[in-house]
């Protein structure tokens, strides 16, 4: 459980996925207010713990737009962990089970290899390059992760046999150049849904024929590049991005990637793995390439009449014409389609007809209609149709909990139209909808095993539930989990309260209204608690405790005893009592108020902790709102603050402290830090540092003799870190140097007047 792990500077909020000795979970980090994903590993095998913290160490210095970036790496008791960035967009299995198009793939063998190059440069070597590995942004932007060895200690066994070099399984020294082969690994399970070899049994035959499995006739142009990545010795392999980048977009610059979606599933799976005849593909290959589809009969009677007389006007030029011919005659005329539109128009509407295309390839096939044909109203209307429905099957896929559809849509929608105003609205759904099915799932799993007997369960799963509602409102099972918890706890109070067991009434009661306000059979299990016998002593008494336990300061901890539940036990059997109400608004004000404190002094841990023990406690679901809210505010602040700071020092290092543009730099930056954060001790650091450099340059140009520009400089200085006396005083020095010299110039001007 994340509760069971501190890591300090870390809150770890979900667990999100977990191996034989691992887990993964979903954090914040306090200092940048960013979301990262933090691996631990919890063994008492200490070899293992160091190979595992070493190869977290290797990855930290690897800084790269296709690389998971990996940002700490440490230990909190007997668990190592390694902190690295959050990608959501899953790993390269999850997005071929969704779909990438051909040359999507092009692009993800394209930037690992240029990942791989950038690792390589600094002596690091991968070692387990596999599709698990692969990670995406939920932007689509592929990412390696995983990194194993440095090129100094290259030898060993890291790795999944499955992937592995020849030289890499044989245990032998390796390079660069295994990675490549590993890649190639992934690029031919990718284009054919299998391995290129068995690596128990068939490797060393297949590479003593020196033969490699073919790819699918339609990806044939691709099967060169292919055999580089594979080759058996390192010397013929692809050694570098460049020459890996050189190859595929000559493949594709000849036109010859397929536009075909590939998917995991079974029906794509069984197109691409039909592999005819390696003879027959070669005559395929070397022939001609099929003829055009037929253009439609044009039965019009117009044209037909106007055929005629263009026949008789132009006698046996016109009947010499071929048909393809007297079509675009026709056309110019203005009486007839241009067949070229005729044919894309034709081919866009066909490909639409297809159930497994995806966005890009839709919409980049009417666009060749409008390409010819800026004013074709039926194809843009078509790509605005397409669109709107893409829209409505990404809303459908999140509301039927279909994540990783919705994921695979909205990225594609994302590629093609970047700048759609509802991308940031479907992004937001999709990642509340993710949340609230992991609670959601986490809770079914929690309560089923713990059983509705269990209180304590209980009462955390309705916290969970009425979550779930917060983020998604009107969900089904959560709605209907809180009924049943709370007609079983209705049942179970009128069974105590037929058994004179009054306080057991109540406190099942007390939690069933919690679970929801009104449900069947509540006011029967009232009434009948009513009329069990010293109900009002019962009543009276627990008031007292309360009052009791509020003097003490026991307002909401500790669990089941605390002031809090106590009036919420007389409320569940007298809603109205005034004394009860009274004292939970009373606790209701000092949570609040000892929360706001908390917050004041940043100690976000113990307000989140606060704000759960009071959810816990009953304080009722409109003050926890209240709590949840000004935590999330306070929260997005925090990050606010973090990226503002981010910007700030990066701007700085590039030289743009004042300028170029009055909001673009990195003294602009640090001011809005500090009006949402006044004492960030990071902003004022580097604001004086701004201060001092624009000091440095001032005094650079004024002893090179620019005393104005020097003055500016200072002037600069002084607006940044006003409070300098020493640089005050500069400043009236420079003045009055200034003014002295412009004195001796027009004396010594008036003199040279005078003789």
């Amino acid at each position: 459980m994340a509760a069971d792990i501190q890591i300090p500077g870390y809150r770890l909020q979900a667990e999100i996925g977990s191996g034989a000795s691992a887990r993964v979970y979903e954090a914040l980090q306090y200092r940048s207010g960013r979301t990262v994903a933090i691996k631990v590993l919890d063994t008492a095998d200490e070899e293992h713990r160091g190979r595992f913290l070493a190869r977290g160490r290797l990855a930290t210095g690897l800084d790269h737009r296709n690389i998971a970036q990996v940002h700490d790496v440490g230990m909190s008791g007997s668990a190592a962990y390694v902190v690295m960035e959050y990608l959501q967009g899953g790993n390269l299995k999850h997005n071929l089970d969704q779909g990438l198009s051909a040359h999507n793939v092009l692009r993800v063998v394209k930037d690992v290899a240029i990942a791989l190059d950038h690792a390589h440069a600094k002596d690091v070597l991968h070692g387990d390059v596999k599709p698990a590995n692969i990670l995406f942004t939920e932007q689509g932007v592929a990412k390696l992760a995983g990194f194993g060895m440095s090129v100094e200690s290259p030898e060993g066994r890291i790795g999944t046999p499955a992937y592995m070099s020849p030289e890499q399984a044989a245990g032998r020294v390796i390079d660069g150049r295994s990675d490549f082969y590993s890649l190639g690994v992934v690029f031919f399970e990718i284009l054919t849904g299998r391995l290129p070899f068995n690596p128990v049994s068939e490797a060393a035959a297949k590479y003593s024929r020196g033969s490699i499995p073919p790819v699918p006739l339609q990806f044939g142009a691709l099967e060169p590049a292919v055999a580089t990545f594979l080759a058996q010795s390192p010397t013929e392999r692809f050694a570098s991005a460049a020459a890996v980048a050189e190859a595929l977009d000559a493949i594709r610059r000849a036109g010859l990637v397929p536009d075909v979606v590939i998917k995991n599933g079974p029906v794509t799976t069984r197109e691409v793995v039909s592999v005819t005849d390696r003879r027959e593909r070669q005559r395929t290959v070397a022939g001609t390439a099929p003829a055009k589809a037929s253009r439609p009969r044009r039965a019009a009677a117009v044209i037909g009449v106007l055929s005629l007389a263009l026949a008789v006007v132009l006698g046996a030029a016109y009947v010499g014409m071929g048909q393809d011919s007297r079509d675009r005659l026709l056309a110019a005329i203005g009486v007839a389609d241009d067949p070229d539109i005729v044919i894309a128009w034709q081919e866009a509407e066909k490909l639409r007809q297809d159930p497994n295309q995806g966005l890009g390839a839709l919409v980049a096939a009417y666009r060749r209609v409008t390409a010819l044909d800026p004013s074709h109203v039926e194809a843009a209307d078509a790509v605005d149709a397409l669109t709107a429905q893409w829209k409505l099957d990404i809303e459908a896929a999140i509301d039927s909990d279909d994540f990783g559809l919705a994921t695979a849509k909205l990225s594609e929608l994302d590629n093609v139209f970047p700048a759609d105003p509802d991308l940031t609205s479907l992004f937001d759904r999709l990642d509340v909808g993710r949340r609230a099915q992991r609670i959601l799932a986490d809770t079914n799993r929690q309560l089923a095993y713990a059983g509705l007997d269990d209180a304590r369960a209980v009462d955390s799963a309705v916290g969970h539930y009425k979550e779930v509602l917060r983020l998604d409102p009107g969900n089904p099972e959560a709605l209907t989990a809180l009924e049943e918890i709370a007609e079983f706890y209705g049942a179970l109070a009128m069974q105590h309260a037929l058994a004179r067991d009054v306080t057991r009434s109540i406190e099942s009661l007390e939690r069933a209204v919690n679970a929801k306000s009104e449900f069947d059979g509540l006011e029967l299990a009232r009434a009948t608690l009513n009329d069990a016998e010293a109900l009002q002593a019962e009543i009276d008494d627990k008031l007292r405790q309360a009052a009791d336990l509020r003097q003490a300061g026991a307002l909401i901890d500790p669990p089941g005893s605390n002031a809090t539940e106590i009036y919420n036990d007389v409320l569940a059997i007298r809603p109205d009592d005034s004394v009860a109400r009274q004292g939970l608004a009373g606790i209701v004000g000092e949570v609040f108020e000892s929360f706001e404190s908390m917050l004041a002094e940043d100690r976000l841990d113990d307000a989140k902790a606060l704000l759960d023990r009071a959810a816990a406690s009953g304080i009722g679901d409109q003050p926890v709102d209240e709590l949840n809210a000004r935590y999330d505010t306070e929260l997005a602040r925090i990050q606010a603050v973090g990226a503002l700071v981010r910007e700030a020092e990066s701007l700085y290092e590039e030289g743009f402290i004042t300028g170029p543009a009055p909001e673009e730099n990195a003294v602009a930056r640090l001011r809005e830090v500090l009006r949402l954060d006044p004492d960030n001790a990071d902003a004022n650091r580097l604001m004086s540092m701004a201060g001092a450099r624009l000091a440095r340059v001032a005094t650079h140009a004024y002893s090179a003799g620019m005393t104005e520009e020097g003055l500016q400089y200072l002037d600069l200085a002084l607006t940044v870190t006003p409070g300098s006396r020493r640089w005050q005083e500069r400043r009236q020095r420079w003045l009055d140097d200034l003014q002295r010299a412009q004195s001796t110039a027009v004396n010594e001007s008036a003199g040279e007047g005078d003789s």
